[in-house]
């Protein structure tokens, strides 16, 4: 089970895409104009099966091995154990050439580890939940990262209330997409839409720097 849009829900959910020791890897892996992808909770019932391998980007027409776009972070809400469908990888499985087959039978090697923890990785990876044999549910956070000039699995700016998003702090702000990747892709004739929310822009439009940088040539000419 999952619950998505989480954002709309506390405050507290603020917090998790904004993580001192988790953004700054993201960002040193895309860049700092990165975007949420989207953020929800994974929740496994006793004797829910595993679910099938497989990599978050199999379905984008890119040729593998690429480069990452994606960014997952799992964090574990309680303890990951082999026996509650802690998460299964692949090591090493985001440099093949090749997706996983959808239900083929793969060594995995299980993401056990303590409450609390967050495992990030390159969501080429091939990856799954696993089976949850005993009698307790096992709680997760999802939280996915992608370049700025990507779209997003989640449509954050509609599914967002805006006097919500309002009151983020500006970072989540640019997160969620209110914000233009290089000054160019996801502009609103040519402002920034980060100026819906009542916030001054970040920066110019590339149209807007381009004639600031010919205007002052002139002069010096």
């Amino acid at each position: 089970m999952r619950i998505n849009n989480l954002l709309t829900y506390d405050e507290l959910f603020w917090e998790v895409p904004l993580h001192e020791n988790v953004l700054p890897v993201v960002e040193r892996v895309l860049d700092r104009e990165c975007l949420l992808s989207s953020f929800c909770s994974l929740v496994l019932g006793p004797g829910q099966e595993a679910q099938p391998i497989h990599e978050d980007t199999q379905l984008i027409p890119l040729p593998r091995p690429h480069i990452p776009i994606t960014i997952n972070a799992i964090w574990a809400l309680s303890d990951f154990r082999d026996d509650n469908g802690a998460t299964r990888i692949i090591p090493a499985s985001h440099k093949f050439d090749s997706s996983p087959e959808y239900g083929g039978d793969y060594d995995a090697v299980t993401a056990t580890m303590p409450a609390g923890s967050v495992m990030l990785f390159d969501s080429a990876l091939w990856h799954g939940g696993g089976a949850n044999t005993s009698d307790t549910r096992r709680f997760a956070f999802s939280c996915a990262y992608c370049w700025g000039w990507m779209r997003q699995q989640e449509n954050l700016q509609l599914g967002i209330p805006r006097e919500t998003a309002a009151r983020f702090p500006r970072r989540l702000q640019e997160l969620c997409g209110y914000s233009v990747y290089k000054g160019q892709f996801g502009h609103i004739n040519n402002h920034d839409p980060i100026e819906l929310l009542g916030r001054e822009r970040g920066k110019r439009m590339v149209w807007e720097a381009t004639d600031v940088r010919k205007a002052r040539m002139a002069e010096q000419g």
